[in-house]
């Protein structure tokens, strides 16, 4: 079994927490997390990782009725149903461009699963040919120029 880091005692870090939340003026629970992500030997102290990543569970999406989702982050690949507490639903493509990964809003409460995944597909194809599905854009001088002579 892998020795956890020696984080020192409760006392130290949480002056060590508080000091980092004074700082960067996030929540408890924040610093908790980035424990949790860049210091992965913290992941020892089970109580205190369950803790830090509470409410972040990402469930399948599912293939039946979607009105009725307990609030939640849903996927599939990288369509993406975001349910808030009052239902309200709110349709995501996630991609990556230009290596940063950008979230396109589909559409919300009214739009229906198949419409969803006909958006997603179209918009991935886009992405696919190199074209930035949000605003049009060329991934490049080359492909702009090839596009636009065809």
């Amino acid at each position: 079994m892998q020795e956890g880091r020696d984080l020192g005692s409760a006392p130290r870090r949480e002056a060590v927490i508080g000091k980092l939340m004074a700082r960067f003026r996030v929540t408890h629970r924040m610093v908790e997390r980035c424990l949790a992500e860049f210091l992965p030997d913290i992941r020892w102290n089970t109580a205190m990782y369950k803790y830090a990543i509470e409410g972040l569970k990402i469930q399948p999406l599912p293939t039946g009725k979607i009105e009725k989702l307990r609030p939640g982050t849903y996927t599939d690949k990288t369509l993406r149903l975001i349910v808030d507490a009052a239902g309200n639903r709110k349709w995501i493509f996630r991609f990556v461009w230009r290596f940063t990964v950008t979230d396109m809003m589909l559409g919300g409460s009214e739009m229906s699963l198949a419409t969803a995944r006909e958006r997603a597909t179209k918009a991935n194809r886009m992405r696919a040919a190199g074209q930035n599905p949000i605003d049009g854009s060329w991934s490049s001088a080359p492909l702009r120029s090839a596009k636009s002579k065809s």
